[in-house]
C-alpha cells in the first residue's frame, strides 16, 4: 500500500502542481487583461481629455474673438459718433458764419458774381431763385438779372446765394453757399484725417 499512497501523493502533487501552475497561468492572464484594459482605459480618458480641453479651448478663443470684436465695433461706433460730433458742430459754425456773410456789404458783389457766372452759360430768360432772407434786397438782386429774367425768392435755398433754371436749355444750375457747404462735406470727409480704420 505505500507504492498506492506513495503514487496518490505524487498524483495529489501532480495536480496540485498543475492546478497552481493553472492558477499562475489564469492569474497572468487577468493581470495582463487588467493592464490591457485600464491601458485601454487611461489610452480612451486621455484622448476624452484632449477632446474636451481642445473643445474649451476652441470655445474659449471663440469667446475671446467675439468680446474683442464686439469691443473694436463699439470703439469704432463711439469714434464714429465722434467724428461725426465734430463735423456737425464744425459745419454748425461754417453755417453761422456763411449766414452772417449774406447779412454783410460783401453779399451783394458776391451774388453779383455768382449771377454773372449763370448768366454766360443761360439764355435770357431764365429764372433766378434766392433765398427767403434775399427778398429785403429784392430792388438790389433784380438789378443784377439780364432783361428777360425773373427772379424767385424760395425756402429751399436756407443760407443764401443763387440757383437758376433756364427752360429753353432745360438746365439747372446752382451756385447757393447751401451746396457749396454740402460740397465741403464730402471734401471734408475725405480730407480731415478724420478716418477710422
Amino acid at each position: 500500500m505505500p507504492e498506492n499512497q506513495d503514487k496518490i501523493v505524487k498524483f495529489m502533487q501532480a495536480i496540485t502542481e498543475h492546478a497552481a501552475a493553472q492558477s499562475r497561468a489564469v492569474h497572468r492572464e487577468v493581470t495582463a487583461y487588467k493592464r490591457e484594459r485600464l491601458s485601454a482605459a487611461e489610452k480612451k480618458a486621455l484622448a476624452d481629455s484632449a477632446a474636451l480641453i481642445d473643445k474649451e479651448h476652441a470655445s474659449l478663443q471663440r469667446q475671446v474673438r467675439l468680446e474683442m470684436s464686439r469691443r473694436e465695433f463699439s470703439a469704432r461706433r463711439h469714434l464714429l459718433e465722434q467724428r461725426q460730433q465734430m463735423t456737425e458742430t464744425l459745419f454748425g459754425e461754417a453755417r453761422e458764419k456763411l449766414i452772417a456773410f449774406t447779412d454783410s456789404d460783401r453779399y451783394l458783389p458776391f451774388l453779383r458774381a455768382s449771377v454773372d457766372a449763370i448768366k454766360a452759360q443761360a439764355s435770357a430768360n431764365t429764372v433766378y431763385y434766392f433765398a427767403d432772407r434775399d427778398e429785403k434786397r429784392a430792388a438790389e438782386i433784380k438789378a443784377l438779372l439780364p432783361d428777360g429774367a425773373r427772379a424767385e425768392f424760395t425756402a429751399n435755398i436756407t443760407i443764401g446765394g443763387v440757383s437758376a433754371y433756364d427752360a429753353e436749355k432745360d438746365i439747372f444750375l446752382d451756385d447757393t453757399l447751401d451746396t457749396r457747404l454740402e460740397e465741403q462735406r464730402a471734401w471734408f470727409a475725405s480730407s480731415s484725417g478724420l478716418t477710422i480704420e
